[in-house]
């Protein structure tokens, strides 16, 4: 992982995270950076003020994503057929959230504490990208799972934009 400096793009610092580092999300509140490897089937937490990894936490079945909500201390990692959800300020696994097929992709309204989540099916031997689960981080449940999508557009203003396939 390397830090830059935001005002000129120099490098400040370089360390390494894991073997295939795929997705990374920033706790604004608290200067921590999770790094998603998908090689090693872990998260790094990453204190972003000192450069350090604080700890490494051991998921399983292939990690994709990250996603952090800093009001409610809480980061949801995609791993396949599930979004483990961790504790923020314990670096614990606190859930699991089934979904469906290989997640992607993921987005959040931290409002509303809903989690967004694209996946690749499984089936086999030709997967599809195209699912879409729309979770209750809350209640650590999926409320909805629309019909199959290509893509995800989060963007603000109280929407998600999502292109179908059938269309």
């Amino acid at each position: 992982m390397s830090v830059l400096d935001a005002r000129n793009g120099h490098p400040l610092q370089a360390f390494y995270v894991g073997g295939n580092p795929v997705a990374m999300a920033v706790d604004g509140r608290t200067g921590r950076v999770f790094v998603v490897d998908n090689g090693n089937n872990s998260v790094a937490i990453v204190d972003g003020r000192r450069g350090a990894v604080l700890v490494t936490i051991k998921l399983h079945n292939q990690p994709a994503a990250v996603e952090v909500d800093p009001r409610r201390g809480r980061a949801f990692v995609a791993v396949a057929g599930s979004v483990t959800v961790l504790n923020t300020r314990t670096a614990k696994v606190v859930g699991s959230i089934p979904t469906r097929g290989f997640p992607q992709a993921m987005g959040q309204d931290v409002s509303t504490g809903h989690v967004f989540v694209c996946a690749q099916d499984d089936t086999y031997p030709q997967p599809k990208n195209g699912l879409f689960d729309f979770l209750d981080a809350l209640r650590a449940r999926v409320t909805r799972q629309p019909q199959r999508v290509t893509r995800t557009l989060p963007l603000p203003a109280a929407k998600v934009y999502i292109l179908d396939e059938a269309r």
